[in-house]
């Protein structure tokens, strides 16, 4: 879980929580210190401000008093210009990167929970065990699998599903902006795991699969959103079958930010 918390507009009692997704290392930048990967939504839903840049990160809850862990540095806005008729925004990747603040550091492992959610369910707060990350998967790579998606967000824990479309197209048309605003935005060219649960505050959770040729885990992607019916309290799918999980693809992700490789392998 991460948090940012003091925006223009929101009630001080007010924060905005969010998944934690892999910590990354520039490739072409030997050397460099790990990076952060979340989601570009967060912030710029927040602050109702497009490619919003500065926000404090904090683990987990910015009530805890603990500090920032870092700072959100690079999140290019949306696209305006080119959308289509009736979106105001439309973006083919959602992820920023963030900076980590002096004196901390960032592991480069993925957790899963004790007992993972499949057919819709959710898994168990509580972390198993935390595992090497191999390499990268594109999302065509693992759609024969039929249980071969994972992810781990804070509210849910490590869900399990199937990629079932790898160029995915979704029409957020009262997308939220700010405290009390709403605009319309078109995620396209995402990939999208179905069967798996989800739910608010999973957004920027790691996305990662085991294949033949992987060996362990190879990173996929960012949880951008989830589709199907949600619980009335919890606000959690409870759709079981009819939860979906929405992924950019993380050489999207690459290609939005300008950054170049991102490498999330536990070695160089």
């Amino acid at each position: 879980m991460v948090t940012m918390h003091g925006a223009p507009g929101w009630p001080d009692t007010v924060q905005l929580a969010e998944s934690h997704g892999f910590n990354v290392q520039l490739s072409d930048q030997p050397g460099t210190p790990t990076q952060f990967l979340t989601s570009g939504h967060a912030p710029n839903e927040f602050n109702a401000t497009n490619g919003h840049l500065g926000d404090p990160i904090y683990q987990a809850n910015y009530f805890l008093g603990n500090g920032a862990i870092g700072t959100v540095t690079t999140n290019p806005p949306w696209e305006t210009a080119t959308c289509l008729p009736g979106y105001q925004y439309c973006t083919q990747y959602d992820g920023a990167l963030g900076t980590f603040s002096a004196g901390v550091s960032g592991d480069r492992r993925i957790g899963t929970s004790r007992y993972e959610g499949d057919s819709g369910k959710v898994g168990t707060p509580e972390i198993n065990n935390w595992y090497p990350i191999v390499g990268t998967l594109e999302p065509d790579q693992v759609t024969t699998n039929p249980t071969g998606v994972h992810k781990s967000g804070y509210r849910t824990g490590t869900t399990t599903g199937a990629m079932t479309e790898t160029y995915y197209s979704v029409q957020a048309t009262n997308f939220p902006w700010g405290f009390t605003g709403h605009v319309s935005v078109l995620f396209w060219g995402f990939a999208r795991a179905t069967h798996m649960g989800w739910g608010p505050g999973d957004s920027g959770a790691p996305v990662f699969a085991r294949t033949t040729a992987c060996g362990v885990y190879c990173a996929i992607g960012l949880q951008s959103g989830g589709q199907g019916s949600q619980g009335p309290i919890t606000g959690i799918c409870n759709a079981g079958l009819g939860c979906s999980v929405v992924i950019s693809p993380l050489s999207a992700i690459e290609q939005g930010l300008h950054m170049g490789r991102l490498n999330p392998r536990t070695t160089p």
